[in-house]
């Protein structure tokens, strides 16, 4: 058994944030390791304490503290300086998944996603970390600290094809592309035991448009079944981590820009359509579509979807999904037994 510091992406009310850290956990726990996250909370997401103007907010703040409480019981205290003089004593320390490598996101502490402030001779391993881009455009300086950390990892993994096609470009670094930890682990009926189908669709969206408006009317009109709708007391009292999952699991129907809505919505085997919130940031969604090949299943435009409609809506045969996530879960496995001992 070995112990296990890991650095990832779980503040704020995020519920892929919060689903990744949870199946990193499990993945790093169920292979017989002790896993302990490091709590290093963006400032941008310490001021929204400052800014929660309704208690609506205070509580669905709280159902999120409540579920990392009890699935995180690892988590360290919250400090920047537990990076240098509070961590708990640790034969590896690993990074990912999620956009930690994006430092439109992890900025100020880029540098702590490539764990600079490990000692040396303790072993760095990243779990399927993300760019969230395609491209490198970081001044030359930051360029020379990056690589100079990851050549001291002794496995690297990300999440992305494009992210494999950077590493090697720009760092001269090989890694090898593993899906997300919520693919690799797959096993989410653990955290809902009490299963409640609903005839419904369920719309996860990052962007509300007029478009994306049209094109869920759209289904709601060849699918003849409603749109989820909170009512007033759920939205006060149910938007919390499992909520989420469970609209997810119980619907019919999925329409989502998001790539955790996307992950979940595979593993669930629900039906689906998938919008774009961010060109430059779908490789994501596209690499997982891809990955799993239903790339037919995204929607460009409201045009798209009144010509390509009775396709998009065909019932999809999780048969060979399944195949291949399970073969994803495999190589996940692979990874963690060969290189964390």
């Amino acid at each position: 058994m070995a112990k296990i510091n890991l650095l990832t992406i779980h503040w704020g009310k995020c519920y892929g944030a919060i689903m990744q850290t949870y199946a990193t956990c499990k993945l790093l726990e169920e292979s017989g390791h002790e896993v302990h996250v490091i709590n290093l909370i963006h400032p941008s997401t310490k001021k929204t304490y400052k800014r929660l103007r309704k208690w609506v907010d205070l509580f669905r703040e709280f159902q999120f503290y409540l579920f990392k409480k009890k699935y995180f019981s690892n988590l360290t205290s919250k400090s920047y300086e537990i990076l240098y003089n509070k961590l708990p004593s640790a034969d590896y320390y690993a990074v990912g998944s999620d956009q930690v490598w994006n430092k439109d996101i992890t900025a100020p502490f880029y540098l702590d996603y490539f764990l600079h402030f490990v000692p040396n001779g303790i072993k760095r391993i990243s779990l399927s970390s993300s760019f969230g881009k395609t491209e490198w455009n970081q001044e030359e300086t930051l360029t020379n600290e990056v690589k100079n950390e990851l050549n001291k990892f002794v496995a690297v993994s990300v999440r992305e094809d494009s992210g494999v096609e950077l590493l090697h470009d720009i760092f001269n670094i090989s890694s090898i592309q593993l899906p997300d930890p919520t693919i690799g682990y797959g096993s989410f009926d653990k955290l809902l035991p009490n299963r409640n189908p609903k005839h419904q669709l369920f719309t996860f969206l990052f962007k509300n448009t007029l478009e994306s408006k049209a094109i869920v009317e759209g289904c709601v009109s060849q699918l003849h079944i409603p749109v989820y709708k909170n009512n007033r007391l759920n939205s006060y009292f149910r938007n919390g981590p499992i909520d989420w999952l469970s609209n997810i699991a119980n619907s019919d129907f999925v329409i989502t820009d998001s790539f955790h809505g996307l992950a979940l919505s595979l593993l669930f085997n629900k039906q689906f359509i998938v919008l774009c919130a961010d060109e430059k940031k779908f490789t994501r969604l596209s690499s997982l579509l891809r990955l799993v090949k239903l790339e037919n299943r995204f929607v460009k435009s409201f045009s798209d979807f009144e010509n390509r409609k009775f396709e998009l809506l065909k019932h999809i045969d999780y048969s060979m999904v399944n195949k291949i996530l399970e073969s994803e879960r495999r190589r996940y496995q692979l990874y963690i037994d060969k290189n964390i001992k």
